[in-house]
Formats: C-alpha cells, sequence, structure tokens
C-alpha cells in the first residue's frame, strides 16, 4: 500500500523548490503532477481517493428562464429626457467577479454619458460592491481625435442635388491634417486648393472670403459630455501686396508672358513712366507698362465692373497692364489688361481688360517660388467668413447615417445665400444647419466682421430627416455684435478663437476671444450663448436647450474660412472629447441593441424627438480649463501654448447637478420603492408595456447580488458623502446555483473504465464526489471531501508498468469541466494490490 498525494499549482519550481513562474498551462481542474521515481503498478493494481479538498467559487446561472438576466438602469430624471434602459446579461454560468463583469459590461455597452457610470465588483467581506458614479475624471477625456469632410466645395446658394450630395461645384477646397501622434492632438486645415474668379464670373455673392465652403465634423469621438470642449482657431483673412521692391531680386530670373497668341517676353526692366508704373515688360507686339494695386485705399478709387463692390477682395494680387504710360484707367476693366494673382501656381492670369484674349499669364518661368517670395502677407483687415457648432450625431455622423444619407435634411450641412432682408451690410448670409453655431461674416467694405450665435429650433411634428424638421433662429445683424465691439482691443493681425462647452450633459455654452498678433495666447474672453436661464446682453444670448441623452455623442462641426493665398488660410481644432467611439456609443447603435435584444416590445427610437425640458441648467460648480496645445508651426508659433477655456473644468466633483441614478434588479414590490422611483423622475417600467410571454421587468437578480430589487439615489433623499458616487453592498444572504457532483478522472492511469450515466459516456473514473458530502471548510470557499468507506477501482493493467505521472482531469455531472474550481486543487490517493 502506499499513498499519492496530488495538487494543482499556479506556479512552478525549480529543483531547490523555489517558484520560477507562473504556471498558465495547468488548470485546478486539468492538471499533472510528475515523480522524480516513478510508481509501478501491476494488472492487481487498485487506487481510491481517500480525501481531496476542493476550493470550489459558487456560481451563478443567468438565464431568461430564470428570469434573472435582465435589470433596468437610468442616469437623469425622465423629466429631463434622459433614458432608462433594459438591458440583459448574456446567458451563461458565471462566478461572482465575472457576473459582476458582466453586469458592468452591459451598462458599458448602452450607457452613452460621459462621466458616470455603474462599477461593479465582489469581494469576500462585503459580497458585491455597486458604484453609481457620477463623476468628472481625466481619464474619461480623449483629446486624440480624427476629423473628415462632411460638405466641401460648396458655393453660393448650391442647388438641392449638391446639397443632397454634400458636395458642391465650388472650388474652394481644404486639407484635413489630424495630428495625432504629437503631445497635445489637434486638427489642421489648410485651403489647398483655390478657385480663380474672373471679371466675367466674380460677383459680390461668390467672393470666397464671403462663402462658407468646407465643414468637417469628427469621425471617432464626440465632444465629452461632461464638462468637455471643443476650440477652433481662425486666422484672419491675408493677402499678398507687391511693390516697387518686386524686382529687388529679380538677378538671374526670368519670365514668361503666355497669351493665346503663344509665349512671349524679352525681359523686364523698372518703368520709365512717370505715372506710377512698377515696371515694364515687352514681348514682340507692345510694351506692357505694369502696376501693383497697393494699398485699400488706392483700391477704393477703382471701379470694377457688374456692380462688384471693392471690399473683401485681395487687391494686392491685382496688376493692371496697358500699352501706354498713360494714368491707369479708373474703371478697371478699361484698362488693357488687368491680371490677378492665382496662389495654385504663383502665376498671374487674366482677369479682365479690353484686350480680346481669353488667355493671359505672366509668371516667373524659372523659379516657381520668385513671386511667392516677394510678396509682403498682409492682412486684409477681416477673418472672413467661418463657424464652430455643436449638433446631435444623427446629422453628423459620417459614413452610414443613422437616419439615412439620401438628402440634405438628414445631415448638418452649410449654405450661403442673400442676406435675408434689407439693405443689410454683408453680401452673403450663411447657414449652418445645426443644434447651436457661431458664426462670423465679412461687412461689405472687409474692415470688421458681424459675429452671430444661433441656433436650430426643432419642429414638434418632425425628426431629422424630415424635410425642413429643423428652424434657424439667427441674431439681427447690428452693431452690438460686430467683432471689434465684442472684442475692442483686436488688431487685424490677431486669431480669434471660438469655443464651445458643455458643462454637463446638457448645457452648452459659447465664447469667443481673440490673441495678439497670432501669439496663441487668448485672453478677454466673451460669452456669445448659454442654455443657462438669465439676462442677456448686446452681444449675448439665452438658448434653449436642445440635447438630450438621445442627442449623444454631441458632435462639433467646423466652418473653415476660405481665403485668397494657398495654405495660409488655417483653422487649428482641438478639443476634450469623449473616450466612446462614435461607432460604438450613439442613439443608432442603442436603438438596434433594444431592438435586436427585445424585439418590439423594448424599443428606443432611432431619431432624437424634440427637446421639452426647460429648467436644467444652472450655476453648476465648473472652474476655468487650463489646456496645452503644440501648434507646430501654426501662425508661426512652434512651443506649447496654455489656453484658459473659461467654465471648462469640473471643481473636484461633478460639474452637474448630483442626477438621480436607477437600477432596478428586481420587481419592486412595495409602494415605498414605487414612490421613490416616482419621485426622483424614473417611471416604473422601461419605456413600452411588455407584451410578451416572458416578462423581463420581473427580474431575481437581486438575489443573486444579495440586495435589495430597487437600488436608487436621489439627491433629495440621501446623502452623499464622496460626492463623486454613491455606494451599495449585499446587505443579505447572496443566492448561488445549487452545488453539483465532482467525478475525477485519471486519464493516463492504466485503463479505467467508468460511465457517466447522464452523458453515455465512458472516461476513466477514479471517484466520485457526491455535492452532499463535501463540508466547509475555515478558508474562504475550500470545501473538504473524506471517503465515508473504502472505493477502490482496479487500473486494468495488463502487464506491470512504471507510472512517471498522474494527470487529472475534474469535470461535473454533465462531463463539462469543474472551471468553479480554483487552485489549489488537493487530492490524496491510495494504491493498493
Amino acid at each position: 500500500m502506499s499513498f499519492v498525494y496530488l495538487k494543482s499549482s499556479r506556479l512552478l519550481k525549480d529543483n531547490n523548490g523555489k517558484t520560477i513562474l507562473l504556471n498558465n498551462s495547468e488548470l485546478p481542474y486539468h492538471f499533472t503532477n510528475a515523480f522524480k521515481e516513478p510508481i509501478r503498478i501491476n494488472p492487481k493494481t487498485k487506487i481510491e481517493v481517500v480525501s481531496a479538498d476542493l476550493n470550489i467559487e459558487p456560481l451563478h446561472t443567468i438565464n431568461p428562464t430564470d428570469n434573472n438576466d435582465a435589470f433596468t438602469y437610468g442616469y437623469g430624471s425622465a423629466a429631463n429626457q434622459f433614458l432608462q434602459k433594459l438591458v440583459q446579461i448574456p446567458e451563461g454560468t458565471y462566478s461572482n467577479q465575472v457576473l459582476a463583469q458582466k453586469i458592468e459590461d452591459a451598462v458599458n455597452q448602452t450607457n452613452l454619458l460621459d462621466g458616470c457610470g455603474i462599477e461593479v465588483s465582489y469581494g469576500i467581506d462585503k459580497g458585491f460592491t455597486i458604484v453609481f458614479r457620477h463623476h468628472h475624471f481625466d481619464d474619461d477625456e480623449e483629446s486624440d481625435n480624427t476629423y473628415g469632410l462632411i460638405n466641401s466645395k460648396m458655393g453660393f446658394q448650391a442647388s438641392s442635388a449638391e446639397q443632397d450630395l454634400g458636395v458642391g461645384s465650388f472650388a474652394e477646397e481644404i486639407t484635413i491634417e489630424n495630428r495625432n501622434n504629437i503631445s497635445y492632438p489637434n486638427t489642421l486645415t489648410k485651403n489647398s486648393t483655390l478657385p480663380f474668379l474672373t471679371s466675367g464670373t466674380q460677383t459680390n455673392n461668390n467672393k470666397p472670403s464671403n462663402l462658407l465652403s468646407n465643414m468637417i465634423t469628427p469621425t471617432e469621438h464626440g465632444i465629452n459630455n461632461a464638462c468637455g470642449n471643443v476650440a477652433t482657431i481662425f486666422r484672419p483673412i491675408k493677402h499678398l501686396i507687391y511693390g516697387s521692391t518686386f524686382l529687388s531680386n529679380a538677378s538671374g530670373k526670368t519670365f514668361t508672358l503666355l497669351s493665346a497668341a503663344g509665349i512671349g517676353g524679352t525681359g523686364i526692366t523698372l518703368s520709365t513712366s512717370t505715372n506710377g508704373y512698377d515696371f515694364q515688360f515687352a514681348d514682340s507686339s507692345f510694351t506692357y507698362f505694369c502696376v501693383f494695386i497697393k494699398t485699400k485705399a488706392e483700391w477704393d478709387t477703382y471701379t470694377l465692373p457688374n456692380s462688384i463692390t471693392n471690399g473683401n477682395l485681395p487687391f494686392g494680387h491685382y496688376m493692371i497692364m496697358n500699352i501706354t504710360s498713360a494714368i491707369p484707367n479708373p474703371n478697371l476693366n478699361d484698362n488693357k489688361v488687368v491680371l490677378q494673382l492665382d496662389t495654385n501656381d504663383y502665376k498671374w492670369k487674366r482677369w479682365g481688360g479690353d484686350l480680346a484674349t481669353s488667355t493671359f499669364d505672366f509668371f516667373c518661368d524659372n523659379d516657381t517660388n520668385y513671386v511667392k517670395n516677394q510678396g509682403t502677407l498682409t492682412s486684409l483687415g477681416n477673418w472672413g467668413s467661418g463657424a464652430l457648432g455643436l449638433t446631435r450625431a444623427e446629422t453628423a455622423i459620417v459614413g452610414t447615417n443613422q437616419v439615412n444619407t439620401t438628402n440634405r435634411f438628414t445631415r448638418s450641412r452649410v449654405y450661403n445665400t442673400s442676406p435675408s432682408s434689407g439693405a443689410i451690410d454683408t453680401e452673403t448670409e450663411k447657414l449652418v444647419y445645426a443644434d447651436y453655431y457661431v458664426d462670423f461674416t465679412p461687412t461689405r467694405d472687409g474692415t470688421d466682421n458681424y459675429v452671430r450665435m444661433n441656433y436650430g429650433t426643432q419642429e414638434a411634428d418632425k425628426k431629422a430627416g424630415d424635410t425642413n424638421w429643423i428652424l434657424l433662429t439667427k441674431q439681427v445683424l447690428s452693431n452690438d455684435i460686430k467683432l471689434k465691439t465684442i472684442l475692442p482691443n483686436i488688431t487685424d493681425n490677431d486669431n480669434i478663437i471660438i469655443y464651445f462647452i458643455v458643462s454637463s450633459w446638457l448645457c452648452v455654452d459659447a465664447y469667443i476671444a481673440h490673441d495678439t498678433g497670432g501669439n496663441l495666447v487668448f485672453d478677454n474672453d466673451v460669452i456669445l450663448g448659454t442654455t443657462e436661464q438669465g439676462t442677456e446682453s448686446p452681444h449675448m444670448i439665452v438658448m434653449p436647450n436642445n440635447f438630450t441623452e438621445e442627442s449623444y455623442p454631441i458632435m462639433p462641426v467646423v466652418a473653415t474660412n476660405n481665403g485668397y493665398v494657398k495654405d495660409e488660410q488655417q483653422t487649428l481644432t482641438f478639443g476634450t472629447y469623449s473616450q466612446k467611439r462614435v461607432s460604438v456609443h450613439s442613439l443608432a447603435k442603442l436603438s438596434a441593441y433594444m431592438t435586436n435584444t427585445w424585439g418590439s416590445t423594448q424599443t428606443i427610437a432611432v431619431r432624437q424627438s424634440k427637446a421639452t425640458y426647460t429648467d436644467y441648467c444652472r450655476d453648476f460648480n465648473v472652474v476655468n480649463r487650463n489646456t496645452k496645445i503644440d501648434p507646430r508651426g501654426f501662425s508661426g508659433v512652434n512651443t506649447e501654448v496654455d489656453i484658459e477655456l473659461i467654465n471648462g473644468d469640473a471643481n473636484l466633483f461633478a460639474p452637474y447637478e448630483n442626477p438621480p441614478i436607477m437600477m432596478k434588479v428586481g420587481m419592486p414590490t412595495s409602494d415605498k420603492d414605487n414612490a421613490r422611483i416616482t419621485a426622483a423622475g424614473f417611471g416604473l417600467n422601461p419605456p413600452v408595456a411588455n407584451t410578451t410571454n416572458r416578462d423581463p421587468f420581473i427580474s431575481t437578480l437581486y438575489k443573486h447580488l444579495g440586495t435589495e430589487r430597487v437600488l436608487i439615489y436621489d439627491r433629495d433623499d440621501d446623502d452623499d458623502e464622496t460626492e463623486d458616487a454613491f455606494i451599495i453592498t449585499s446587505n443579505s444572504p447572496i443566492m448561488y446555483n445549487e452545488s453539483t457532483n465532482f467525478i475525477i478522472n485519471f486519464d493516463n492511469l492504466g485503463k479505467i473504465v467508468g460511465q457517466n450515466g447522464e452523458t453515455n459516456s465512458i472516461s476513466q473514473i477514479a471517484a466520485v464526489i457526491p455535492a452532499s458530502e463535501l463540508t466547509d471548510s475555515t478558508q474562504g470557499n475550500n470545501k473538504h471531501y473524506r471517503a465515508q468507506y473504502p472505493l477502490p477501482v482496479s487500473l486494468n493493467t495488463k502487464t506491470d508498468e512504471l507510472v512517471n505521472n498522474f494527470q487529472v482531469s475534474i469535470t461535473n455531472d454533465n462531463g463539462t469541466p469543474a472551471t468553479n474550481l480554483k487552485h489549489p486543487t488537493n487530492i490524496l490517493c491510495r494504491i493498493t494490490e
């Protein structure tokens, strides 16, 4: 007779008995013990299990049959249009820790809100711990993002077909550089392709700086809706001014005149004229006397054709050519040739004049950068047209739009049109179909901009995608909302920054500020709009509450300003974004989850209904936020810069009033529970009454958690000592599955033959440990088994053998691995003959 002691282990030991590494290949229900000296067995040898110590983790079987796989949760009251969700735990058998994770996963899959969540864990001392989190954390922030075009090349009064497609026919295009590989990520845009307009195609309406042509939106993350922000820096409109120094570096340079008649030109010299010409140039037919427009005052002395006004055009790009040295004609188009610089290739090209030719190009042919470098980059005196807005996700998620992609009403878009009424001091009006947006547009003379805080109003009986579902409310143009009135210290070379703060899940503020000479140090921030109820000022409006939880993710939209110098008109956008990806967390995904899980009985609409709450946003506990940007040469700045955003961060804890939170893990049975649910603003049942045979509201999940049926936090009733969380722990016995028997197999020992009647399978069964014979141990979940009497099993070997190891596998009654066993598994065996 001899004894064999078998044990599973998480760790391997070396020959000196020292632990060396984790033994990931060894499981407590399937392991091998090797012996230094082999054990001799023969045809008469028998083996029996004398005792065993099993570390049995209790399990929960979760399935629809037992009505324990569903629970309801909600953040925020129904009165403020927060959603109450019925979610499902996948069917399975789980340990305490895994069940906690499955519950948390079900919340995370369906939770659209930042800065909050339901955390579930298990510990031996407290049982289950459920934390209702309502706090703003740094690790909930995301600064990486990827922007893409949602509108491009939009011109003046783009056709319905162009709006439906989202792509117009105006030649102004941008490039997008998503700079996520730098210390402080941001998105840079440049005007990469510019239109070239002539006196015959130029109008007041289609001056590039009067138009919004390209709009971008994130493709990965919306704004963090628990104290997030998005900011865009816009640069002033600039052009190149040339003068008498144009030839100062012309040594060795050659110039070409390309006309419909062919290529000509014999050289370039300073002008001998006394009438202000800058140089003269000869081809085989004429000597051309050439003069640049050097100042705005000079430009304003010319009359342009077709009633084109002089404002908001890059006067420095115009060159007049005459074949006599007479004073240039004040009627611009009556001069011989009027050229305009095309900065796509830095060639002067025919804009107008009385010369009967369609082609007339003048350029430096042996140095493509000469013309570019000889000009002086100068502010035009305004910031052109641009916009920054926020909109509900269903109108801005690019790709497969969650409404549809067939027409303009499904997406946020820009539209350039005539001013809405009268002789208004601007040549075009810019419309951005979004929930909130700030736009700026130049005055007619180009010396200032109007800055408007606008918002959209959803028609009560319509949703996104319906014709004219959103109506825009626009500030009336007045001196009060001129940029240089709002920011009286601004100069023509300063950048402006526009930013939105989402100071809580539903509250929105918009600000504007300027730097000094483009140094990216912004101050004198001025609020333009807020959803917090209060008194309006001449340049600040109170906006309606447009966002609900159905709006998430809230998407920024940036309409970049067009310019006149290729790659010079740039914007820089950065923000505090949600960690949730738009491809995973959106109203569309939530709606699909509800339909796929519950069919038509528990639905959440795929399109947002009109916001109807009125008094949510108040004086929340927020502070200014210091954020860094890494401009990498934007505006000539190459060092990291700190930018302060007003009310852009939470002050230690939740930036919004602590919301009511509810988790229903069982059907309430008391009037007190029902009253408390109602008082906190939740419905007694999720959105639609159930009509199936199975009632998911009747949940026994609370028995598996050892908690009350209804877990609720209401700021009006509960003390919230931590200010960032409400914590619940098990307060009653936790219900587990009934214990099962364990079948021990020695897989490589002789030819033991055993049969499992439940599975009709044959295996090398050496012992069955009945659940009824397991006794509690003083150590955690350990159970002890001791055989009441000997039960030897023959090994059935035909000859003498040497056994070097025992391979042990343990299954449940149904033949499945006993995965609820944890290390260590200890088995004492006796070998006899």
